[in-house]
């Protein structure tokens, strides 16, 4: 809903655009306000854009800066998709699909559903009340969840944290998937 020149459209474009610049896909919702800012910023740094629409009775449809696209009729679906080989989550302020979107990821990593991996909330400004409150209310009043359970997420307002944090990432996942693999042909050519 947000227009193109406000700032968490801006900030979403330059972060899609750096991401993109390094090599990585920008998978979106398809649509409008952040979503259609991010893919510009990865179609103008010519990388893959790619949007998850879906069928809505309002509101939604296909931005113009996907170089891929699928839609969808159901949300479940959407995002089983968008949680299948992603190298980092990254939420800038927005509306209840926003946050449904962002408690799915927390939880799914938090009970070990899907690997972990960066989950990044980028605005310092729009996210700080929600850590207040994750920080505050559950952890310390409640004690609803571990206190390290406030690590599965890093807020920000740094282009470079982010691009670093997914990167670092990356480069530790493959390195640990070609210790495996190194590791089953040892194993199949009877060196172990």
């Amino acid at each position: 809903r947000l227009s193109q020149d406000h700032a968490v459209c801006k900030q979403a474009f330059a972060t899609a655009w750096a991401l993109s610049k390094h090599g990585y896909a920008v998978v979106t919702g398809g649509g409008g306000g952040v979503m259609e800012a991010s893919n510009r910023g990865a179609m103008k740094a010519g990388g893959p854009s790619i949007g998850f629409n879906i069928k809505l009775p309002m509101e939604q449809r296909l931005n113009d800066y996907t170089t891929e696209h699928y839609t969808f009729e159901h949300f479940f679906g959407r995002k089983v998709a968008m949680t299948l080989d992603s190298n980092g989550y990254i939420y800038f302020g927005g509306g209840f699909g926003t946050f449904d979107e962002l408690f799915e990821i927390m939880t799914l990593v938090q009970t070990g559903i899907v690997p972990t991996v960066p989950i990044i909330l980028f605005g310092k400004d729009y996210w700080a009340p929600l850590d207040s409150i994750i920080r505050g209310t559950l952890a310390d009043k409640y004690g609803t969840i571990y206190d390290d359970d406030t690590e599965l997420y890093t807020i920000t307002d740094d282009i470079t944290e982010v691009v670093n944090l997914i990167s670092t990432h990356t480069y530790e996942k493959s390195r640990k998937n070609m210790n495996m693999r190194a590791t089953r042909l040892r194993k199949l050519w009877g060196y172990e």
